[in-house]
């Protein structure tokens, strides 16, 4: 058999392969990142709720073996979720997450977007329990979580990244530092970030009427 005849039979395995392998990925990757796409749109328009959906139309969208761009939007859906209130759900995702792959085998962009928006879960879970005034067993471990979580994140930058980058982490550190610090008067008589208060709204418990209490 000659060589070109040879060629001609194997060419159509050649395309099975692609088609079934990487050319499936591409086709999945391609119709994650365009609702991905959508939903970075929305999210810039400080519509997250609509940013949430989208990409976790975009998660299912894309390919099971497609790691890092799942990881990517299970980041991106955290960093929605996080503006709806739901920090204290993001904060388990993310750390689901970095179990779930190994965190050196991604970019290292994609992994200190990941430890950034952790990080950002964690406080405001944080911030929220104290506004909800619970007891410093409580609050305690998630504030000094989220302050290790930006001193790891704060020495990273400082060996990779511009001197913007550095001063945002260090803005972030202060602000973790300092709900550590705060006393109790002092938190309460504070302007709340509106993250803060939206997580306290949606995860603090019902409030229960005491009888002796309604109006008749």
């Amino acid at each position: 058999m000659k060589k070109s005849e040879l060629l001609w039979l194997v060419f159509p395995l050649i395309l099975l392969v692609f088609h079934f392998s990487i050319g499936d990925k591409l086709r999945h990757a391609e119709a994650a990142n365009t609702l991905e796409a959508s939903g970075f749109v929305a999210e810039a328009k400080d519509r997250f709720e609509k940013a949430a959906v989208l990409y976790r139309k975009a998660l299912l969208a894309a390919h099971p073996a497609d790691f890092p761009l799942r990881a990517r939007l299970e980041v991106a859906i955290a960093r929605a979720d996080i503006h709806t209130g739901d920090a204290p759900a993001a904060s388990d995702l993310l750390e689901r997450l970095q179990g779930k792959y190994s965190t050196a085998s991604l970019p290292r962009e994609l992994k200190a977007q990941l430890q950034t928006v952790r990080a950002t879960a964690v406080y405001y879970t944080a911030y929220a329990l104290r506004l909800l005034e619970a007891s410093p067993e409580r609050w305690n471990p998630k504030a000094y979580e989220a302050r290790s979580l930006f001193v790891s994140l704060l020495q990273d930058a400082q060996k990779h990244d511009s001197s913007e980058v550095q001063e945002r982490c260090r803005r972030s550190l202060e602000a973790a530092t300092r709900l550590i610090h705060y006393r109790d008067s002092e938190i309460a008589g504070r302007p709340h970030p509106p993250i803060a208060q939206v997580t306290l709204e949606r995860n603090a418990p019902a409030r229960r009427v005491d009888p002796l209490e309604e109006t008749p």
